[in-house]
């Protein structure tokens, strides 16, 4: 066992991890600060899970104000959105963030802010003082938020180590023998591949079962198919969650349930409906109960702009919004759980008909073999082509998996047309923070097709 002392078991260059207590924690973040201030701010930048984790340290604990920036950023564009920074007597976090909509934006919090949202979410979901696996990339608003603040401010303790890769599942038994995380946020493509790669390898389905006792989903949406996978076979309980960078954590599955949803609203916290993603905000959005998702939270982000939009947007509770801002998804509460369907401009409209691509993908990521799907719009020859693009486990099967499920969407109950095509892909392209890009789609079939 741990001493609870430990808040942090950092992975060295050798594999094996070091302890490191709180008060240890607390002194190396002073000296991180000295080497990275920029305009008035801490630059966090970078793809080391170890600095990440002492900026956050610095600004929780001595009250300095952060910018993370993903090491997929240039030196140019980290330094440009620095100097547009506001100052602040009050410490905040600032994250440069492209999102799901492929458009760089700097998102600001009042410290404060993500504090009170780890604290909400611990309240929902059992995840104060444990040991959390950190496996998202550093300067990512999910793992500072759900795999450092959370653990620190709980009294709980951090593993950190190297971002999730393919080679993470072949490694885990050994980095949970030495780590005994758990507790670990996932992302729905992590929680695939590593029940993927369970079904085959025991040694790995046998050690997930021993340390880890809950897992929780974020990032992106999660299907049915590959939670239930998931938990039939290594017994351990998924919970969904859902949130933006805006608004923080929005809502949370308590508890497993039979039906699938992103769980209840997280105290506090309210929903409006929109008809259409350009829709402005209007009042009686607060009378609909499915549409574009509009939330309000105690947590919501003081700043969010443009990369390029200078000065600064600043939104705030007297806006013409009544302080709700788009979430720019589709979804429905019901039931008192909400329910997404999709991004708004994920929307594919082929032969006059509103398509949701994630209907088709959580219907291929049923069959046990499929780790993953994206239905995309294609066009081909001077016509249109609904394309579904398929992952498999088995590259010597990969025919015939692809065999059934195409056959699958010949006889499916869902009053949808089948596919045009469905082709079979290594690997789906992806937005930085490792959401699938649908805008890849077009290239994707031309380099499929042709092989």
């Amino acid at each position: 066992m741990l001493s609870k002392e430990v808040a942090c078991l950092r992975q060295m260059p050798s594999g094996h991890f070091d302890r490191i207590t709180r008060e240890s924690l607390r002194h190396s973040s002073k000296i991180s600060m000295d080497a990275s201030a920029m305009n008035g701010w801490i630059v966090s930048e970078g793809d080391d899970q170890w600095q990440t984790l002492l900026h956050v340290i610095a600004g929780l604990e001595f009250g300095h104000s952060i910018f993370f920036a993903g090491s997929i950023y240039s030196q140019d564009e980290v330094e440009a959105a620095v100097a547009r920074l506001p100052s602040s007597e009050t410490a905040r976090f600032a994250f440069l963030t492209s999102g799901s909509t492929g458009k760089p934006k700097t998102v600001i919090h009042s410290t404060e802010a993500l504090v009170q949202a780890a604290i909400a979410l611990s309240d929902a979901i059992p995840l104060g003082g444990r040991r959390m696996h950190h496996l998202f990339p550093p300067n990512y608003m999910a793992g500072v938020l759900n795999c450092v603040v959370l653990p620190w401010v709980t009294e709980g303790s951090v593993v950190v180590g190297s971002p999730f890769s393919f080679r993470t599942p072949l490694e885990m038994p050994f980095i949970l023998g030495e780590s005994q995380s758990e507790v670990a946020w996932l992302s729905p493509r992590m929680i695939r591949s590593l029940g993927t790669v369970a079904r085959h390898q025991v040694q790995l389905r046998e050690s997930l079962q021993r340390h880890w006792t809950l897992v929780v989903s974020a990032t992106g949406p999660l299907d049915l198919a590959t939670r239930d996978a998931f938990m039939e076979l290594l017994q351990i309980p998924v919970l969904n969650t859902y949130g933006t960078t805006e608004h923080l954590f929005i809502s949370a599955e308590k508890q497993e349930s039979d039906k699938f949803s992103c769980g209840s609203l997280i105290a506090k916290n309210e929903l409006a409906f929109a008809t259409q993603l350009e829709d402005d905000f209007s009042e009686n959005f607060l009378e609909r109960s499915s549409g574009v998702v509009w939330a309000k939270t105690p947590f919501m982000a003081t700043v969010v702009a443009e990369a390029n939009q200078d000065p600064m947007a600043v939104r705030d509770d007297a806006s013409p919004t009544l302080g709700f801002w788009q979430t720019g998804d589709v979804g429905r509460l019901h039931g008192g759980c909400l329910y997404i369907d999709h991004r708004a401009d994920d929307m594919v409209v082929w032969d006059g008909m509103n398509i949701s691509p994630r209907i088709y993908e959580d219907f291929a990521n049923g069959n046990r073999s499929v780790i993953e799907s994206m239905l995309s719009l294609v066009s081909h020859k001077g016509r249109d082509l609904l394309v579904l693009f398929a992952v498999t486990s088995d590259e010597k099967s990969r025919s015939g998996v692809i065999e059934e499920v195409w056959q699958g969407f010949g006889t499916w109950d869902m009053n949808l047309p089948a596919p045009s095509r469905v082709l079979s892909v290594e690997e789906l392209p992806r937005t930085h923070t490792g959401k699938i890009n649908r805008r890849g789609g077009q290239h994707l079939f031309l380099t499929a097709a042709s092989q």
